[in-house]
């Protein structure tokens, strides 16, 4: 693992001389320093102790620099230069280096520190020059930004392994103000809490621990040399974090006051979930955390326990609440139960995250953690790194909030999930009701809006119309029928503006997967089906019906027999060959129920709003039982029939008595071999989602607004789960 760091640009040019050193027959312990002589390139120096002359099989030539012999060894195009002086042999990718060292041989020239952290240290140890704008301390993110000085020296003893790597020493700190550890002098270490109120989907997490906030932050204005400023409320602050998930950063300060800080900057409260978000002003506050915490983004806050939480947006403040009230927190997170036995359980300065969003330069990849802790101690800090694989830790599934999104006015229809049939992603499409429709990422992000001129009637649908693999959005409105492509741009062509309007949802079929669509829909009691030219389809019959449609006409096929069905505002059920004509002649009306109708065992299933079960066979015959309350729903999936009949929810042989409530629905969902049931109570904002048993799930019940759609986003192979987030937003949740 110790190979991920050859990704520093400035060791590109002296790999391959790196690579001779292996070459040298030699069994002695040397030491090798790693020396910045050009702006974005490294040379090192290596030296040893060996009685015997060197044995190098390369091509060698010699020059003379100061009266000494200096060796030049080739192999094809790589060159080492080097020079022995009693029994001490110099290898370098430099001759610069090597001519430094002739001339430096008998001075002391060492860092007087490096010396007296060099004599404490075991063999093994690697040694950073921390000040002075090291190269190597500049590529390490602590908090918001890089800094020119950490410390004066690190002194690390390394173990790798190919899944771990593990650096355990100490960082020394000398009287000067430039380091940036001199803010954190004199502290205390402490119990950091930060990753209890960082949410489950976090990527990175900087925690920063005081025992004595007002010494820190005196020692922080004179490190900026500015005049310090005390604020007695935030003297018994004792941690402050920076947390980044989706791509976003988030801050926390914990402490005693933060209460009264919180209402003395905040102001215009809503509430989420039982807790109150209020717009914030983060000027004072920034002024005693920066440059660890950067706040000046920070428009909402929120308080939870004795934590302060700022953010950007409120979604993201909405994220750390559905977390928190979910305890889908990070601490119970893979990566950060695989980094915590490698830390101190009290310290000062805690990073848990993504290893390219703390050191520049060198990527993260998907099964691993990285890991820095610094423990204040009376003149230095003990330091702890590691980067390791998750593999050594058992996940366990957790549901965790992954995105809120919230629009510019409360949502109309949607979300549906939709296909980006560039990347083959997940995305989501929604309108508002000021007729907005906005496309959304697997993330959370809003790809484009695009303003409607009226309201999207019930569904959208995605179709390939021209065959070419790239679907279209399709839908009506009130007086059109509208195709957009994937960045939202009206599609002209397969588009229709009807003058008198009243038109009804569409429906689309796809008889034999063919992508030779009908499009179906009615203005009033006139029946369209159009092509995928938007043209009208010859030859369709049923073209004006007794009453408009209640609901989008359906195709169902049963024993390789297509049906064509249309439930009409009087009653009227029609049931229709391809052709438009009468398939099941039907004579009873019916007062139809909001259910969905279904295909069932070789029979078409319906309710109506007294609550009978309507079963009517492939000959027209129609059985009805009464086995619900009025108050009811049923789903149909894949030969699997769930009921919710006002608390009631049955499946199979199993019964679950929910708490009573006002539920908007029931959804039965299939996700390779396993199977999901989920309801939720509108009035108390509770998702539900079983197995097939009838066990509720662990978690549950989470926080949302409507029912719940099952679908993997990420492709992942981790299915999320959306919901509305009251009347103006959407809630995703993962890990189910």
């Amino acid at each position: 693992m110790l190979n991920r760091f050859y990704s520093f640009k400035e060791l590109e040019a002296i790999k391959a001389p790196l690579a001779l050193l292996k070459q040298i027959d030699q069994n002695n312990k040397g030491l090798l320093s790693f020396v910045p002589l050009e702006k974005d390139k490294l040379d090192f120096l290596y030296l040893f102790k060996s009685k015997e002359p060197l044995n190098v099989d390369f091509n060698t030539t010699t020059t003379t620099y100061d009266s000494q012999l200096l060796y030049t060894y080739q192999q094809e195009e790589y060159f080492l230069y080097g020079w022995s002086k009693n029994g001490i042999h110099f290898l370098s990718s430099s001759p610069l280096l090597i001519e430094n060292s002739i001339r430096n041989f008998n001075r002391t020239t060492t860092n007087k520190e490096l010396v007296e952290l060099f004599k404490k240290s075991p063999q093994k140890n690697l040694f950073i020059k921390a000040s002075t704008n090291s190269w190597l301390t500049q590529k390490l993110r602590v908090g918001v930004r890089s800094h020119k000085n950490i410390s004066s020296w690190i002194a690390l003893e390394t173990a790798g392994t190919n899944t771990s790597l593990n650096a355990h020493g100490i960082s020394s700190v000398n009287d000067s103000i430039e380091h940036l550890l001199y803010l954190f002098k004199g502290q205390k270490p402490i119990l950091h809490k930060a990753s209890n109120y960082a949410p489950y989907t976090t990527e990175s997490l900087w925690s920063f621990g005081v025992s004595d906030f007002e010494l820190f932050d005196r020692q922080k204005d004179r490190y900026l040399g500015i005049k310090h400023q005390n604020d007695t409320l935030l003297n018994a602050v004792k941690e402050f974090a920076q947390i980044r998930f989706n791509d976003q950063n988030t801050h926390l300060v914990r402490g005693r006051y933060v209460d009264q800080l919180f209402d003395r900057y905040s102001t215009n409260p809503i509430s989420y979930q039982g807790i109150e978000i209020k717009e914030f002003n983060p000027s004072a506050l920034q002024k005693h955390l920066y440059p660890l915490l950067d706040l000046k983004q920070d428009r909402y806050s929120c308080m939870i326990d004795d934590v302060l939480l700022g953010a950007s947006t409120q979604e993201a403040l909405k994220t750390l609440i559905s977390s928190f009230n979910t305890s889908a927190n990070f601490n119970k997170s893979v990566a950060y139960h695989t980094m915590v036995n490698e830390f101190a359980s009290e310290s000062t300065i805690n990073y848990v995250g993504q290893l390219s969003l703390a050191i520049h330069q060198l990527k993260s990849e998907s099964k691993e953690v990285f890991g820095l802790q610094w423990v204040a101690d009376k003149n230095y800090f003990h330091t702890h790194i590691s980067l390791k694989e998750l593999d050594s830790v058992q996940e366990t599934t957790q549901i965790a909030p992954l995105f809120s999104v919230k629009l510019e006015a409360p949502i109309h229809v949607g979300p549906f999930v939709v296909t980006n049939h560039r990347t083959n992603a997940k995305e989501l499409i929604v309108q508002d009701r000021n007729n907005q429709l906005y496309l959304i990422d697997q993330n959370g992000g809003i790809l484009w809006k695009k303003q409607l001129n009226a309201p999207i009637q019930e569904r959208i649908h995605q179709v390939d119309l021209y065959r070419n693999k790239r679907l279209q959005f399709a839908f009506t409105t009130e007086n059109e029928l509208l195709v957009l492509d994937r960045n939202g741009k009206k599609v002209e062509e397969r588009s229709i503006t009807f003058n008198d309007g009243n038109l009804s949802p569409l429906a689309v079929f796809d008889y034999d997967q063919s992508r030779q669509y009908r499009l179906v829909f009615a203005q009033g009691n006139s029946i369209y089906m159009l092509n995928n030219n938007a043209k009208k389809v010859t030859g369709f019959r049923f073209t004006s019906a007794s009453a408009p449609l209640v609901k989008p006409a359906q195709h169902i096929r049963m024993n390789s027999t297509d049906y064509l069905v249309f439930q009409l505002a009087d009653g009227s059920l029609k049931i229709l060959n391809r052709r438009g004509d009468t398939r099941l002649p039907i004579s009873n009306q019916f007062d139809f129920s909001t259910n969905d109708l279904y295909s069932y065992q070789g029979h078409f299933i319906f309710s109506d709003q007294q609550g009978n079960l309507h079963r009517i066979n492939q000959q027209g015959t129609d059985t009805i039982e009464r086995i619900f309350n009025p108050n009811h729903y049923f789903d149909i999936h894949q030969g699997e029939f769930v009921v919710l009949d006002e608390n009631q929810l049955q499946f199979r042989d199993q019964v679950y008595n929910l708490p009573f409530g006002n539920y908007a629905g029931v959804m039965l969902i299939r996700s390779g071999n396993r199977i999901f049931i989920t309801t939720t109570d509108k009035e108390n904002h509770k998702i539900y989602v079983f197995d097939e048993a009838l066990n509720l799930l662990e978690q549950f019940p989470v926080f949302g607004s409507s029912i719940a759609q099952v679908e993997d986003l990420n492709k992942d192979g981790v299915l999320e789960l959306i919901s509305l987030d009251g009347p103006d937003g959407i809630l995703v949740y993962t890990g189910l």
